[in-house]
């Protein structure tokens, strides 16, 4: 379950939890007595902890951590001192917010009904039992009976909406968190200039296709990563959590396109073109943190880092010099 591909960090979404916040909230069943529960990983003294990426320019540094791709159990213990003296001496926190669809950057304000209607299946005698495959539901509805049994209007949900309400009650039965990280980060940078970037994208794109057929296969994404061993997600939590890179570099790469993301778009081309926006959106920031801050630190997610065309073959691109973790 990959932290930001899965739940999204689009920021109409995060509205979407106030604006529904006078409904009542559905009671998530406690674990099922099969699901092995997930521990607290305990990292030995002799470890340092994450491993930071270190980048220069004259006298200026930058220390990057990278964001986990997987939730991480909320009561994971890891070592902080290096990311504590990292952060300690930073002028400038910079983490990343990734492409938003929020419509109060669109110029088409967001009402609580109009949202309603993009996430609704509309008529009452349709159901996701009738606009996705029969395979497909038959997976979701197993997971939902597991973890969201008493949230039966999910039913009345679209595709993509389904997906991120079953997400967010799997991990809250198993005690998963995608902000183990962040959170860590913000309140260990108290003293540092936190900045969260954001690419705007059409909202307009995003108002259409949320109710069309193509968000079908981001509830089939969601379903599959669900459904996924937990036992390699609690080994990802270790490896990331000592610093093992390698390790967090194959679990990385082995991650699949987020398929929700580039359906939001009405086509491949756009979705690659506002990545790059954004891309150059991060790029300039850390231009500017590399020329006039003494100090910064940045967290990155996973696979920004670890991918061949990633935001670190673009930092070396610029002529900055980048050390890897030892």
């Amino acid at each position: 379950m990959r932290p930001i591909q899965i739940l999204l960090v689009i920021a109409l979404l995060r509205a979407g939890t106030i604006l529904a916040g006078d409904a009542p909230t559905p009671v998530v069943p406690s674990r099922p007595s099969s699901e092995k529960p997930l521990q607290e990983v305990l990292v030995s003294a002799d470890h340092a902890g994450p491993a930071l990426w270190k980048v220069t320019s004259g006298q200026h540094l930058l220390w990057i951590l990278a964001e986990p791709p997987t939730p991480l159990p909320t009561k994971i213990v890891w070592r902080t001192k290096q990311v504590e003296a990292a952060l300690a001496g930073a002028q400038e926190v910079i983490l990343d917010g990734g492409i938003t669809f929020n419509s109060l950057r669109s110029g088409m304000p967001l009402s609580a009904a109009a949202y309603e209607d993009m996430r609704t299946i509309p008529g009452q005698l349709t159901s996701l039992k009738d606009v996705v495959p029969a395979d497909l539901y038959r997976r979701f509805e197993a997971l939902r009976l597991a973890f969201a049994a008493n949230y039966d209007s999910m039913e009345q949900l679209r595709p993509w909406s389904a997906g991120f309400e079953l997400s967010k009650h799997v991990m809250k039965s198993l005690s998963l968190s995608n902000t183990v990280v962040s959170d860590t980060v913000v309140r260990l940078g108290w003293r540092s200039k936190v900045i969260t970037l954001y690419t705007y994208a059409d909202y307009s794109e995003f108002k259409k296709n949320s109710t069309s057929s193509r968000m079908v296969s981001c509830l089939d994404e969601i379903v599959a990563e669900l459904e996924a061993d937990r036992d390699d997600l609690q080994r990802l939590g270790d490896a990331w959590s000592v610093g093992d890179v390698d390790a967090l570099r194959e679990a990385t790469l082995r991650q699949k396109p987020d398929t929700c993301a580039l359906d939001m778009f009405d086509n491949d081309q756009q979705a690659r073109e506002v990545t790059a926006h954004h891309t150059e959106h991060w790029l300039a920031a850390v231009d500017l943190a590399l020329t006039s801050r003494e100090r910064t630190f940045a967290l990155v997610p996973a696979d920004k880092i670890f991918a061949p065309d990633g935001w670190l073959t673009a930092i070396r691109a610029r002529g900055y010099d980048v050390q890897e973790p030892h």
